[in-house]
């Protein structure tokens, strides 16, 4: 019997995880930045706590574009090779 975990690489789990992290950080930056903050007060007092990331990496993934759909490519993917197990 083969299990999911050995039809999908590990390179697909990390991707998707990296993705799902820029997604949290942009809705947490996007909900502050509404309320008039600047990226480095979001950075600061939100993110670089909780994250540990520098300023540099946060300025990147924010301007990742695509997020959701890149997501949802994955696991859209992931669905197919379920259906072959």
């Amino acid at each position: 019997m083969m299990l999911l975990n050995d039809m999908i690489p590990t390179t697909d789990y990390k991707r998707l995880n990296k993705l799902l992290l820029i997604r949290d950080i942009q809705n947490i930056a996007k909900r502050y930045f509404d309320d008039d903050r600047s990226y480095r007060w979001i950075w600061k007092h939100k993110i670089n706590d909780v994250y540990h990331i520098s300023y540099i990496t946060f300025m990147n993934y924010i301007s990742t574009s695509s997020v959701t759909t890149k997501i949802n490519a994955i696991l859209a993917a992931k669905q197919v090779v379920k259906h072959f197990v």
